[in-house]
């Protein structure tokens, strides 16, 4: 009898094992380099570990075959990108869509798996920019934002980086000479440059959430590391209950020191060292995560490497580490703690970008990205359904496109010389400057004028 219990329970066991690799082996389902997601159980996986950190309230109100109407859309515009492209459904698998509530933009989302990074086919459609009360209210709506996030989908954005090509040139003109501005002259390492800045931009003090709004006078302040990493932090990973005289010590030394640095002008070592030692004596302040696996997580695999490779190098001097890198190098090798060689690496991180920002004229930057390139290809493919206006109706419905219609009629009307790239309304915040976007589908729908 004990001999059967022990069997029973082994079969158990290889069986619920069998189930779980089964699972992953189905959830891990990769086609021509897409992370393919073909239930609503494989998205709640994406979501959990994408968008829900960022949106605590987030939740799904469902997948698009719960509304009738926009599924036969949705079809309609994943049928048309087959055909413009000359594609079979194997090499360009069709979209899962799901519809959100509390999420107010669009989405295709990318996946992580195994330190890499897929696109994948799920959309996400926040609820709010096309459903009223169950009722399809902006159909034209639905179908330009679903072909803008099919495009990401198809060109591999999500393993990208946003900006394709840049210039520095005094004309802003979107023609076609220049492919709406697909075919501007590429300065590479404008375009490197640009694209690092994009990936750093978080560690500068803008006045707003966008990066490009404020480029040309951003601050570069002590506020942004303790904000970023000392308040968030150490507020919301350690353990703040405990009692013992020691403990509540070492918080109040840390009260103390980081009030220190967030008064403090520049960058404050002295501070910053005060309390890497606190962290290396208090219990409380122990993590998880090695330096290492911690710097990965947020700046990335590859960038923390070349960091830990230098470090490495004993026979390396400090002066002879590019500045940029110098506080995080020394960090790893004194050995701090993990939060202050990520604090540390934070400064490293801001003293790249305002040596970027030096040598960017910003009054003078032309560049074609992501989201340019994406409105260009839903455009074709609206068009190629009959529904070239579509475009510029959604930037209508989702945008208060007032201060860019004035703009662009001065434009027109030789009242001004030249559109500034960077301009944008007070309420576009998301994406390349919204202006400029209209500014393209108006363009493009000229030449069938």
């Amino acid at each position: 009898m004990p001999l059967n219990k022990g069997l029973n329970m082994l079969k158990s066991i290889l069986i619920s094992l069998l189930a779980l690799l089964t699972t992953h082996t189905y959830a891990a389902k990769i086609i021509n380099g897409y992370y393919i997601v073909e239930n609503q159980k494989d998205a709640l996986k994406i979501y959990q570990q994408t968008i829900t950190p960022m949106i605590p309230f987030f939740f799904i109100k469902g997948h698009i075959s719960s509304f009738p109407e926009l599924k036969h859309v949705a079809d309609e515009i994943y049928q048309a990108y087959l055909s413009y492209f000359n594609m079979t459904s194997k090499e360009f698998p069709k979209p899962y869509i799901d519809i959100a509530g509390n999420f107010t933009n669009a989405a295709n989302i990318s996946y992580r798996m195994n330190n890499r990074i897929y696109p994948t086919n799920l959309i996400v459609m926040g609820e709010s920019m096309f459903i009223n009360k169950d009722q399809v209210t902006y159909l034209d709506s639905f179908q330009s934002i679903l072909a803008h996030e099919m495009a990401h989908y198809f060109h591999k954005h999500a393993i990208k980086n946003k900006f394709i090509s840049a210039n520095q040139t005094a004309e802003r003109v979107l023609n076609q000479e220049n492919n709406f501005g697909e075919a501007i002259a590429h300065d590479k390492n404008l375009t490197r440059a640009l694209n690092d800045l994009s990936k750093v931009y978080k560690m500068l003090e803008p006045k707003s959430k966008d990066p490009y709004e404020d480029l040309k006078i951003i601050r570069f302040g002590a506020n942004t590391i303790s904000q970023q990493v000392l308040k968030k932090m150490l507020s919301l990973s350690f353990d703040n209950t405990a009692s013992t005289v020691d403990q509540k010590i070492c918080r109040q030394e840390v009260k103390i020191i980081t009030k220190n640095i967030i008064q403090a002008q520049e960058v404050n070592l002295e501070d910053i060292d005060k309390l890497s030692k606190v962290f290396m004596r208090c219990q409380q302040y122990s993590v998880a995560l090695t330096t290492k696996q911690m710097l990965n997580k947020i700046f990335g695999k590859q960038y923390i490497d070349g960091i830990y490779h230098l470090a490495a190098q004993e026979d390396k001097q400090l002066k002879d580490i590019p500045l940029t890198h110098r506080l995080c190098v020394e960090s790893i090798r004194l050995g701090d703690h993990p939060l202050i060689t990520l604090i540390k690496a934070f400064y490293t991180q801001r003293a790249f970008a305002q040596a970027l920002v030096k040598h960017i004229n910003f009054d003078k930057v032309l560049f074609y990205s992501t989201e340019d390139e994406a409105d260009m290809t839903a455009f074709s493919i609206l068009d190629e359904i009959g529904l070239p206006q579509a475009q510029l109706y959604t930037f209508d419905v989702q945008w208060d496109n007032s201060e860019c219609k004035e703009e662009l009629k001065n434009f027109r009307e030789d009242k001004i010389t030249s559109l500034h790239h960077l301009y944008m309304t007070k309420k576009h915040n998301i994406h390349s400057p919204a202006c400029w976007r209209y500014y393209r589908t108006e363009q493009m729908l000229r030449i069938d004028e």
